[in-house]
Order: C-alpha cells, then structure tokens, then sequence
C-alpha cells in the first residue's frame, strides 16, 4: 500500500524546527559545560568522563564493533524492565539521597547528571558493547562460553573500580564496590545479551549511579573520604553481601529466560585489541563510583 506523503510544507516546518532546536543546543551546550565544569562540583570528572566515552567509541569503531548500534534489539522500554531490580535498589537510595540533600545546588545537579550519563555510555559501551562482544565472537560458540564471557567482562567491569583508590577511597570501601560491580555487570550483562539493546543498559547505569551519589551532591569533595569505623564495616559488609546475591540472582533469572545460542561468527583479527584495551583502561581515572 502506498503512504500517504506529508505536505512539503508542513514538512519543511518540521524540519526547521528540527534544525533550530539543533542549533541552539550546539550554540548553548558548549558554554553551559564549560561554565560547570569550571565552577561546580564533578566538573573535571565530567570533562575527564566525556574525553574516556569519546576513546571508547571510537576503539569500538576502529574494531569494527558498529554492529551494536544496528543489531536487531528488543525496544527500549521493554528492555529496561528486565533492569526492575536495579530500579529497586535505585529508589531505595534516591529516597535515603535525598532524606540526606539539605540544600539544592542546580549547578552541581546539572554536573552530576551529566557525569552518570557519560558514565553509562563509557563504561557500558566499554564492557558491554566491546567486551562483552569480543569474548563471546571468539568464545562464545556454546552456552557454556556464552556464560563465561559474560562473567569475564563483569569481572573486569568490577575490577577498573579499583581505580577509586587513586582518589583517595579507602581499600575496605573499594573491595566492597568492585564486588558489587562485578554482580551488577552480571545482571547488566544478561540483559544485554538477551536484549541486545545498549542504550537499556547505558540507561539502566546511569539511573542507578545518579541515585547512589545524589546524596553527595553538597558534599566537599575532599571530606567525602574517611576511613569506616568497625560497626560501620559489618553493616556495610552485610548489606553489600545482600546486593550482591540480589544481583548475582537477577542476572541468573535473565539467563534463564534467554536462549543461549550464538551464530557462528569469523572472528576478527584484531591483534591490537589488547594494547588499546590497556590503553582505554589507563585513561579510566574518575572519581568514586558505585558503578
């Protein structure tokens, strides 16, 4: 059946306004990041964020990985409710963020959603998308190796984390959170795989790390870090164990209801991939993040 064209005016309005909106983004953006990043909080690891998701994607185009962006997906909405657990624990630390707020920085608010935006898009394009994707080209051919790559890419999604110590958390905490990394990437991965949806998973991060340290958003930078007390550690310990099976679990329902067979693949030579995989790593310097 023939569609119906649009008038070519009422078209040509649409995409005026279309290019308008466009150009004032442009026009303005750049200046509000600029003025942020230079007077409120998270401004340099929000440049640092935008510099390390800019490396990632282009390492992800240079190996030929473009297909995560065109595969056939699932739809977004129906992808991210596979992510219902994470949005439990979400809300439970947005209510306890802002029972702790007190007082509304728009600047730093602004700074910070930006920084679990970029956070998402880096890390899961990173793990997720390239990762994750190059283990189960090369291993991925039964459902055994489908299921080892998607732990070995969460093992290394939790153990960059590490990294937080270079800003000056303490060892006990950064344990704790590489652990809790590799459990939530378990469940960011299996979503992942079953849906093929990147922006579900980008999305479904963002949303959790932006609960977590919305509660830090008046907070000095520099008095963030102190050193937990004993009865601190085994509260803290237990409930990290508690999310940390919660997560495990959920990432084990996705898998169950996700059927494990991958089309055999020619794998590519990308002899390089570990020298900018070692590369990509060296520029994740940012600051605490939960994920």
């Amino acid at each position: 059946m023939k569609k119906n064209k649009k008038n070519i005016f009422i078209y040509f309005l649409e995409m005026l306004i279309v290019f308008i909106l466009i150009d004032s983004v442009i026009t303005v953006l750049p200046s509000v990041i600029t003025n942020n990043i230079t007077y409120y909080k998270y401004g340099t690891e929000l440049l640092l964020e935008i510099i390390y998701a800019a490396l990632v994607l282009i390492v992800m185009l240079l190996f030929k990985n473009s297909y995560v962006f065109t595969a056939k997906k699932q739809k977004f909405f129906k992808s991210i409710t596979l992510g219902f657990p994470m949005f439990i624990i979400a809300l439970i630390s947005l209510l306890g963020s802002l029972s702790s707020l007190g007082g509304f920085n728009f600047g730093n608010f602004v700074n910070l959603l930006l920084l679990t935006v970029f956070i998402g898009i880096a890390e899961e394009f990173l793990c997720r998308g390239w990762l994750q994707n190059e283990f189960i080209e090369r291993y991925g051919d039964t459902k055994k190796h489908i299921i080892l790559s998607i732990m070995f890419s969460s093992l290394i999604f939790g153990l960059i984390h590490f990294s937080n110590m270079l800003a000056g958390q303490d060892l006990f905490t950064t344990i704790i959170q590489v652990i809790q990394a590799t459990s939530a990437g378990l469940l960011l991965g299996s979503i992942y795989y079953k849906t093929k949806n990147i922006w579900a998973v980008i999305f479904l991060h963002g949303v959790y790390d932006f609960c977590l340290m919305l509660g830090d958003l008046n907070l000095i930078k520099d008095c963030t870090y102190t050193l937990p007390n004993l009865p601190t550690s085994i509260v803290s310990l237990i409930s990290s164990l508690i999310l940390i099976i919660y997560f495990v679990l959920s990432g084990v329902l996705v898998l169950m209801q996700t059927d494990l067979k991958e089309k055999s693949k020619k794998v590519k030579d990308t002899s390089a991939v570990v020298l900018a995989l070692i590369i990509t790593f060296s520029c994740n310097h940012q600051g605490p993040l939960v994920l």
